[in-house]
């Protein structure tokens, strides 16, 4: 038999025998695998969190931490890219939004992105990320603590205490001593996450320093300097992303309240002249107690 024969009778059965029926499924298959990759709402994406210019107190963590969750709940969102400015704020609460990216990172890759500051409180909060990016001129660093120490309590027939430092929790010098106690955790929690990208030794870091970005990444402060746009491409690049896209979280979650607009501040006065965040007030307010801060105040505004 001729190959031209042989040839013909080979072609009327692929297109007519059960290996044609073969080819076809499993080029049905891919297509619609293509498609399903492609078009359908399986299409992986990479949550944005974009957080203003936000002092770290009680009102702000508890915004944060709800659109956080929220990111959570949807299953579309592979990896986070934060955008954070922040000078820090409350250390409990700092400390808090500092679990919670551990905790989120446990299921997604996070990346941090800096506006113009990331200080104290603020950096503890992307220090816990997978990735830290900052502009040149972006504030980074400022690992320390601040307290607030009250004056002395003025006698008051209504108050009646046990103890001598039952009005005051202490001395001085305790509270001086716990401050101690929260500078070294905070250099510890630094380290556990930095690692050997950190080229500081322990006593640089403590020193309250600020950086500016270009000098961050130098010492491994942070890993890049790099804008919003890089933490996208960084956080899809750690989750094995490709074809991905973006959701603006704050966005959708304001959304979901039925709001244009949502804010991580406290209400503007007189709404909240009651309920002012301490972590506005600087260093040698006469308040009734004691707190400690992790908390960058520019020069301008500190108290003399």
């Amino acid at each position: 038999m001729a190959v031209r024969d042989r040839l013909r009778i080979f072609g009327r059965t692929m297109t007519r025998g059960p290996v044609a029926y073969g080819v076809a499924a499993v080029l049905g298959v891919i297509v619609a695998a293509l498609v399903f990759y492609y078009v359908a709402p399986g299409r992986p994406y990479v949550g944005i969190v974009r957080l203003p210019y936000f002092e770290i107190d009680d009102y702000s963590t508890a915004q944060i931490e709800d659109v956080l969750r929220f990111a959570e709940k949807d299953r579309r969102i592979k990896a986070l890219a934060i955008e954070i400015t922040s000078p820090g704020g409350s250390a409990a609460a700092s400390e808090q939004l500092y679990r919670d990216i551990l905790r989120i990172r446990e299921s997604r890759p996070v990346v941090f992105s800096v506006g113009w500051i990331a200080a104290s409180g603020g950096y503890m909060m992307a220090s816990a990320g997978d990735y830290i990016y900052a502009g040149p001129s972006s504030f980074v660093g400022n690992v320390g603590v601040i307290i607030t120490l009250p004056g002395t309590p003025s006698p008051d027939e209504q108050i009646v205490a046990t103890g001598p430092f039952k009005l005051t929790g202490g001395t001085r010098e305790q509270y001086v001593s716990m401050m101690e106690v929260l500078k070294n955790a905070f250099v510890r929690i630094v380290f556990a996450q930095r690692g050997d990208r950190l080229k500081l030794k322990p006593e640089e870091l403590a020193d309250g320093r600020i950086h500016l970005g270009i000098d961050a990444a130098r010492v491994g402060i942070v890993d890049a300097l790099g804008t919003p746009n890089d933490a996208v491409a960084k956080a899809a690049e750690l989750a094995g992303l490709h074809n991905y896209g973006t959701i603006d979280v704050v966005r959708e979650y304001s959304k979901s309240l039925g709001q244009t607009y949502f804010s991580f501040s406290r209400p503007s006065p007189p709404q909240a002249a009651a309920s002012a965040s301490a972590a506005t007030v600087p260093p040698g307010d006469q308040s009734r107690y004691h707190r400690f801060y992790y908390l960058y105040i520019e020069p301008a505004s500190r108290t003399p």
